[in-house]
């Protein structure tokens, strides 16, 4: 996750400006946003976040694919009490944005689906599990993949579907999730 964070930084910098006036907001927000990693300042990942948000208005090419990252960064410190307060209704406040529009971040998808199998920070909810699950799943998160082969497999928020858990394990294996791929196998060995 640090290294698509760290590259995505240098991406925005080197490739995104059009305007004089883009790069030094890029360059700013590029400040704020090493700021805000490197020494867990949560008053920096605002920063950041807002820069790349007004970058994103402008139009500042791929800029938009970025401010779902920076609702993940921010929804992890609260989560983790990274920084400042822990607090998990911000934290699923944040991750729940970063899973919305046409920008959402598979892990802030991921994260949130999490949240609602497992009943941690909110009521457990499986049918929103099996939400925000499936989106992370479509774009490509392992972790998300992985739940929602559970989800198949225990019936929960679905009607229990050992092909589709399998489908789902297998895809999560693929996407490198070693729990995938031992469901998988354990599929296959068993006959499904």
């Amino acid at each position: 996750m640090k290294k698509i964070l760290v590259l995505l930084m240098c991406l925005i910098g080197v490739v995104l400006a059009d305007k004089d006036d883009d790069v030094a907001e890029i360059l700013l927000a590029e400040m704020s946003y090493d700021e805000c990693t490197k020494k867990a300042n949560i008053q920096a990942c605002f920063a950041a976040q807002y820069r790349i948000n007004e970058l994103c208005k402008k139009r500042v090419k791929k800029t938009c694919d970025f401010v779902s990252v920076m609702d993940v960064v921010i929804g992890n410190y609260y989560y983790g009490g990274k920084g400042g307060e822990q607090n998990y209704t911000k934290a699923l406040e944040y991750f729940e944005k970063s899973c919305s529009g046409n920008h959402a971040s598979e892990y802030g998808c991921a994260k949130v689906g999490g949240l609602y199998y497992l009943g941690q920070v909110i009521e457990q909810d499986y049918f929103k599990a099996f939400k925000y699950t499936k989106k992370a799943c479509d774009l490509e998160s392992g972790s998300g993949c992985n739940i929602l082969g559970i989800l198949y497999e225990e019936g929960k928020g679905v009607r229990q579907d050992y092909k589709k858990a399998k489908k789902y394990f297998g895809k999560a294996c693929d996407l490198g999730e070693q729990f995938g791929c031992d469901k998988y196998t354990r599929y296959n060995r068993d006959g499904h």
